[in-house]
């Protein structure tokens, strides 16, 4: 399932202090006080979830402290990248870079993606929710650790046209409204923002090409240091993609394409927390969501092209992934 960064430990424990036990919730995430100094240190996202759900339940019926925590980020929690995003020269800059940087804080990174349509821009994050309050909860606090950093760039009085979440609200959603200052919309058809055109290409108050592009390097850096299996997982990803046309491709295909043993790629994606099959299902995912939303192909072409050999076996997994049926994320997509 990945990694995510004690970091964001830290920041929900800050929050939550008065209502949980601090020493053995750090105990069952394996972290000692002096790991959550150290944002280099991470931790199972299956302990993370499991840890955010326990402080959902200790907190009570009306859960705000993953907003409180979130809200509470600055451009010096996260280092480099912080430095990178406050330096940027405009805002788009800053959200064009996200899925790079944000792979030093969170392993197994999914996709974003850019739609500039006028006078507005969607920022959409490709995510899949399993119905798991912790993993959800998170997501909610992720939005609002993102507009924090934007506010800090830009100013407190910058906000988004909307915010919308791909689930039902976990936490209390009036709450994120009023962090946000705009409709927050759930059960949305993806999860990102929408912005004003205008307010993403603004130059930032202390955007600076060269100061950017200084961190960016450092950034880029470290991270060729330490990420060669995130990028296996991007490439094989790209080679599942380009195969499904022909059903889902066998681990020992791909392999061959990246000039590995069909072992060595097993081995290498177990030890990243990842399995072959996780990969496969994502790829016929997203690659599923991008021809529903922008192309006119039948349900069956689409069938076809993600690797099923029937439409009803497509329909069957696209609401296990998405809870609603593919005609129906078409028509309001």
């Amino acid at each position: 399932m990945g990694e995510v960064s004690s970091l964001f430990v830290r920041k929900m424990l800050e929050t939550a202090s008065a209502f949980v036990p601090r020493a053995s919730l750090l105990a069952e995430l394996g972290l000692s006080e002096a790991d959550l100094s150290d944002p280099d240190v991470m931790v199972s996202v299956r302990k993370y979830v499991a840890f955010m759900e326990e402080l959902a339940d200790a907190e009570g019926p009306q859960i705000k402290f993953h907003t409180n925590a979130a809200s509470s980020m600055t451009c010096e929690d996260y280092g480099a990248v912080g430095l990178a995003w406050k330096t940027a020269p405009q805002l788009l800059t800053a959200f064009e870079r996200i899925e790079r940087h944000s792979r030093l804080f969170v392993k197994n990174v999914a996709g974003f993606r850019i739609e500039q349509d006028g006078e507005f821009t969607r920022w959409i994050h490709f995510r899949e929710f399993p119905p798991v309050r912790g993993l959800l909860l998170s997501n909610e606090a992720a939005l609002v650790t993102y507009m924090s950093l934007c506010r800090e760039a830009y100013g407190a009085d910058f906000g988004p046209v909307s915010v919308h979440y791909s689930h039902s609200a976990v936490g209390c959603p009036l709450a994120l409204e009023e962090y946000f200052r705009s409709p927050v919309k759930f059960d949305a058809d993806y999860y990102g923002y929408v912005f004003r055109t205008e307010d993403l290409l603004r130059k930032t108050p202390l955007g600076d090409t060269h100061v950017s592009s200084f961190f960016d390097s450092h950034i880029e850096k470290e991270l060729s240091e330490r990420e060669g299996d995130a990028d296996l997982e991007s490439q094989v990803r790209k080679e599942i993609g380009l195969a499904l046309s022909d059903g889902p491709p066998p681990i020992g295909m791909i392999a061959d394409k990246l000039g590995l043993s069909a072992r060595t790629l097993q081995r290498r994606l177990s030890d990243a927390g990842i399995t072959y099959q996780t990969l496969v299902d994502q790829s016929r995912h997203m690659l599923s969501r991008n021809l529903l939303r922008d192309t006119s192909y039948s349900l069956a072409e689409i069938a076809f092209l993600t690797g099923f050999s029937e439409q009803s076996a497509f329909n069957r997994a696209f609401r296990r992934w998405e809870g609603r049926p593919p005609g129906s994320f078409r028509s309001g997509a």
